[in-house]
């Protein structure tokens, strides 16, 4: 396992840019590059693998690859659609990666057998991949990926063909074996459950650059601009004014209600500010129930519409405010439109951009 280190990189394609890309993966990390459809996850990924030209560097450990053809790399990669032969065995896709490199034959046998064990393909071993199910192909690539001992894993969209019940098996299966080896990782998903679930650290890509890089939690809850909090799901983004900052506490007033945050805010800088809040994180009752939430506001539900199994319930508060709440609260609080509600939110939950 191996460190990753980006120093400037860039890399043109087209009309298509990846912009100074600088950026550290840990040894032995499993880094998730997240992002909307065309932000440069896998231009980013390929350049990692040595299939674009570029500017800037990528080191590997204290080994700068940026010159390297992609076969003297030592890296791993594991496609979106599979790749394999058509035409080989489960067990012949696997050593296929051996196939060039300076082993002996027991030992390729041996790391074969490790990774057909590991990767539960026992049984499989002469199969076709036309005769395997999307998951057990996809175990297979990861095998094949694995079994020539890479310093840098790279693996792209594994999961994006497969349906939801074999996603989420296959989400621990993924993380069960690589972290068997401990092996670097980097991987491409547009999921936010996937990158949350697996990632020790999120790096968020848009428009060819990395925006912010951080813990799920991080990400999640504490993105550094408006663009990254509409996308990993902070519905609620308002403007108001701070009107005081003390003890830890500062004060923000949205179109007349009062909003505490937690933060120490210098309350010399402009008073014009945005924070942000995840709808999950906001609490509906009939009456003004006395929590430990700072934040009580008063509203009325405006709309009521399916979220998957839970609600999305549109709270007018003087602002527009969204709650996403179990089907079972809406029916204990008889909600309907015009209902009056009041909306709690702890000052910890509230981000403040």
């Amino acid at each position: 396992m191996s460190q990753i280190t980006f120093n400037d990189v860039s890399c043109t394609l087209g009309k298509f840019e990846l912009i100074n890309i600088n950026a550290i993966i840990n040894s032995g990390e499993f880094f998730v590059l997240l992002g909307p459809t065309g932000a440069g996850k896998t231009i980013l990924l390929e350049a990692i693998a040595g299939f674009h030209t570029i500017t800037g560097s990528i080191m590997i450990g204290d080994k700068d690859i940026t010159d390297l053809v992609p076969e003297k790399r030592n890296i791993g990669f594991g496609f979106q659609d599979y790749t394999l032969f058509p035409h080989l065995t489960v067990e012949e896709n696997i050593r296929f990666g051996l196939k060039y490199r300076n082993i002996s034959s027991a030992q390729a046998d041996r790391r074969v057998r490790e990774l057909i064990a590991i990767s539960k393909l026992e049984g499989f071993e002469q199969r076709k991949p036309d005769t395997l199910s999307g998951g057990e192909r996809q175990r297979v690539t990861l095998a094949r990926a694995l079994v020539i001992q890479p310093e840098v894993l790279l693996l792209d969209e594994p999961l994006s063909a497969l349906d939801e019940q074999t996603k989420e098996v296959l989400r621990d299966e993924i993380h069960r074996i690589i972290s068997t080896f401990n092996v670097t990782t980097i991987y491409v998903t547009h999921d936010q459950t996937e990158a949350a679930m697996l990632g020790d650290r999120i790096g968020i890509m848009m428009k060819g650059c990395m925006i912010q890089v951080g813990t799920p939690t991080e990400i999640f809850y504490q993105p550094v601009n408006e663009e990254v909090a509409a996308f990993v799901g902070m519905e609620n983004i308002l403007e108001g004014l701070v009107t005081s900052s003390e003890e830890g506490i500062t004060t923000i007033n949205v179109n007349g209600s009062n909003l505490h945050v937690i933060s120490t805010y210098d309350t010399q800088k402009t008073k014009t500010v945005r924070v942000c809040l995840r709808p999950e994180d906001i609490i509906l009752s009939q009456t003004a129930v006395k929590t430990s939430a700072r934040n009580l506001i008063k509203g009325t539900v405006t709309r009521l519409s399916p979220y998957g199994t839970l609600i999305r319930v549109q709270v007018d508060c003087g602002y527009p405010l969204t709650v996403i709440i179990s089907r079972r609260s809406m029916e204990d609080l008889h909600l309907e439109v015009g209902s009056v509600v009041y909306a709690s939110f702890k000052a910890s939950t509230v981000h403040m951009l």
